[in-house]
């Protein structure tokens, strides 16, 4: 498990002030500042969906400035705290997690190819529920050569996984265990994406007003604890969490397309599964993991 080491106790306490607030209280200024930047950009597109206001977020000019501002918010929230109680030595550690490459083949192939084996048992699940389906996806060469480019398009407009995961997680397993640390960052996960709820019509920010908000929630929770998995058993390797992350919404959006609670239920039975094989203290068979320094 990868968490941060906390300082002693015995160390002289420094002046007070907002920087000293902040040193005190990482997460909780992470996640303030996370929402801060990004609620109220979210609730201009909410205003303008409803023609309260003259503008809509676009994918040109301005509009792509802020979505992708909004898409970065958490590691922007991330780098800005980490500047502040850790200074560059602690920056260059928390973007260093991305180039955590050596983690063995497998740990590539569950997050790359666990979100289609899900996909594809729920589209078949789905067919023998007697649901009809506009029709299978068409596998094809050319498919699997697009495939590498959605997900390198997706993982740059992705900006959330060094904040989430890089950031706070780390932090919230020196609270919690692993499966409790992901439950709760889950919720804030989840709440990160509630404006979105509210924007009428279809919006660049994503595709939530369309969503059930409670299988939603469920969802999110779910996919926060495979993801801690995945980071638990990679040494914290960004890489991977990317790739999980990509692939999510790759397969999900492009390539299956079903009933959402057949997706739902196979995304719970493999958690249930990760959690029972490998345990919520750290849901990783090691005993500990390093801790990281800074």
């Amino acid at each position: 498990m990868f968490t941060l080491e906390t300082k002693s106790s015995s160390q002289p306490a420094s002046a007070p002030g907002l920087t000293t607030w902040i040193k005190e209280h990482p997460l909780r200024t992470y996640i303030f500042l996370t929402f801060g930047l990004t609620w109220p950009l979210m609730l201009i597109e909410v205003l303008g969906s409803w023609g309260v206001i003259a503008f809509r977020l676009t994918l040109s000019g301005m509009g792509l400035l802020i979505t992708l501002f909004v898409a970065y918010g958490p590691t922007i929230a991330a780098l800005i705290v980490t500047g502040m109680t850790r200074g560059r030595a602690g920056i260059r550690t928390l973007l260093g997690r991305l180039l955590i490459w050596r983690v063995g083949w497998q740990w590539y192939a569950a997050a790359i190819l666990l979100p289609g084996v899900i996909g594809l048992g729920a589209t078949a699940l789905y067919a023998l529920r007697g649901g009809t389906l506009a029709a299978w996806p068409s596998f094809s060469w050319g498919m699997f050569l697009l495939l590498p480019v959605s997900f390198l398009v997706r993982g740059i407009v992705n900006g959330e996984e060094i904040g989430w995961r890089g950031f706070a997680l780390p932090h919230l397993q020196t609270r919690w265990n692993a499966l409790t640390a992901s439950l709760v960052l889950g919720g804030v996960w989840a709440l990160f994406h509630l404006p979105i709820f509210f924007v009428h019509g279809a919006s660049v920010l994503g595709s939530q007003n369309s969503m059930n908000p409670l299988a939603f929630l469920i969802n999110v929770l779910a996919g926060a604890i495979l993801m801690t998995w995945l980071f638990n058993n990679t040494q914290g390797s960004l890489l991977i969490a990317y790739l999980y992350h990509a692939a999510v919404n790759t397969w999900t959006s492009e390539i299956f397309r079903t009933n959402s609670l057949d997706g739902l239920v196979l995304t719970v039975l493999a958690v249930l599964i990760v959690v029972g094989i490998f345990g919520p203290s750290h849901l990783t068979r090691k005993l500990a993991g390093k801790k990281e320094k800074g």
